[in-house]
This record gives structure tokens, sequence and C-alpha cells, in this order.
């Protein structure tokens, strides 16, 4: 039994579980799903089986992409700087247009996102997960490397 990590047929809580760290939340799940299990009582949620985790990395992912595709370019660019002063009106102090940088940014993440999610439950949290995702990709976001995606692949537990 594991809490709050993963919910089957709903999407993460608030702030992706309240995470501080995905990318521990992220390889919490990894190695979960790389033990060998059936079915897990995930404790306020359904049973749950390794195509909950695979589902909530499918939708992790399309937010990191969100992030790739509709986020970085105009950072990028220094393009994103402008348009938010624009937006937002000059004379901003750095914290008041980061924090509304920031805020555009996860809105514009998550209506991309939505249409493809707004099935599954819990979405009305989906800005607040766009926000974690810009969070951790601005933070690693290396342009060389062209893309930022944790791996999501299972971890096998070591024999």
């Amino acid at each position: 039994m594991y809490v709050d990590f993963n919910y089957p047929g709903r999407a993460p809580l608030a702030y992706v579980s309240s995470s501080h760290n995905i990318t521990g939340w992220v390889n919490f799940l990894r190695h979960v799903q790389g033990e060998d299990w059936q079915f897990a009582n995930l404790g306020h949620a359904n049973i749950g089986y390794k195509r909950d985790i695979e589902r909530t990395f499918a939708y992790m992912e399309d937010l990191y992409d969100a992030f790739m595709s509709e986020i970085a370019p105009a950072w990028a660019t220094g393009a994103a700087i402008g348009e938010s002063v624009q937006k937002n009106g000059p004379g901003l102090t750095a914290g008041v247009f980061w924090g509304n940088y920031v805020d555009e940014a996860a809105e514009i993440m998550a209506r991309k996102v939505y249409p493809k999610w707004q099935h599954i439950a819990q979405t009305e949290v989906i800005r607040s997960h766009a926000y974690k995702v810009f969070e951790d990709a601005f933070l690693n976001y290396n342009p060389e490397l062209g893309t930022l995606k944790p791996d999501f692949s299972p971890i096998k537990l070591a024999k």
C-alpha cells in the first residue's frame, strides 16, 4: 500500500500530489512500476494497476510537451518577456513579472492539455499541475538537449 501518489481514473492531487519535487514523485512511481505486482491498494482511491501509473505519466508527458511547444520557444528567444510586460504593463517588479509570467504560462499549458484529459476526474486542478511542470522544466531546461521530460520508464528492483 502507498498513499497519495497515484489516483486511478483521476488526475493527481493539486500541485502534483503536493510534491515539492516532481522528480522525486516520478522516480517513486517508476520504482513502483518496476516492482512485481498486479494491483495495489492506493489508500484514498480505487484499486490501481500499472496501467494507471502509465496513464498518469502520459498525462504528465503531455504537460511537458505543452511547455516545450508553447512556452520554451518564446522564452528561448526572449519574446516572452516583452509579451508579458506589454500585457501586464511596464514598471513591474521582477517578482510581480515572474509571478504573472508563470501564471500565464501555466494557463496556456493547461488549456493545451485539457481537451485531451477533461474526461478524467480532478482536472479542475490541471493548472496547478502545469505550474509544477513549468517550475521543473524551467529549472532544468537545457536548450541544447531540445527537450526536457523526466524518464517515465520503470525502474526494476535490483536483484
